[in-house]
């Protein structure tokens, strides 16, 4: 319907649903064509947003799949992009786990770090606390990843000594 009618911003947001859909259904294939092809709508409508959102799909999709560097291209896209926090923050958490993957453990660190501080500046501009908890908890993944990390000895220049106060540090927020 949208295809007829002209309607950019309709395919793409149609399409980018059901990229997801796909993607929950575990069908990776089909995941990247809808999300291909909400990133070509996007990008005909003159959405960056969009775009990006689209390319953080593309990345995620791309990443289970072990394309590494194919994923990181598309998040490298995808930042440059966007200026909206709620997916600067999923960009950040998704270049650390993609760097968590390959064994880039002190960049894991700092694109968990990033991520972490774009989410606390969001939550900081939320007056009620019950909201700000029920913001949190659809965040808690990154907190998690996070503690899993340092409490694996694995980030450099970090010893057992400080990564314990850090991980519970996270485990606070």
């Amino acid at each position: 319907f949208y295809t007829r009618s002209g309607a950019t911003i309709g395919k793409a947001i149609v399409s980018l649903r059901l990229g997801e859909l796909r993607s929950m259904e575990g069908n990776a294939d089909s995941a990247l064509i809808m999300f291909s092809n909400a990133d070509d709508a996007f990008e005909k409508a003159g959405s960056k947003e969009g775009m990006a959102k689209a390319k953080l799909e593309l990345a995620k999709i791309h990443a289970k799949k072990k394309n590494y560097k194919l994923a990181s291209d598309y998040l490298t896209v995808a930042a440059s992009l966007t200026v909206q926090p709620d997916l600067a923050w999923q960009i950040e958490f998704s270049k650390g786990t993609i760097e968590e993957s390959t064994a880039e453990f002190d960049s894991a660190f700092q694109s968990y770090k990033k991520s972490i501080a774009i989410i606390d500046r969001m939550r900081g501009n939320i007056s009620t606390e019950e909201f700000k908890t029920l913001f949190a908890n659809a965040k808690v993944e990154v907190y998690d990843k996070m503690i899993a990390l340092l409490l694996s000895n694995k980030v450099k220049g970090l010893g057992r000594e400080q990564a314990i106060p850090y991980a519970f540090d996270y485990n606070e927020q």
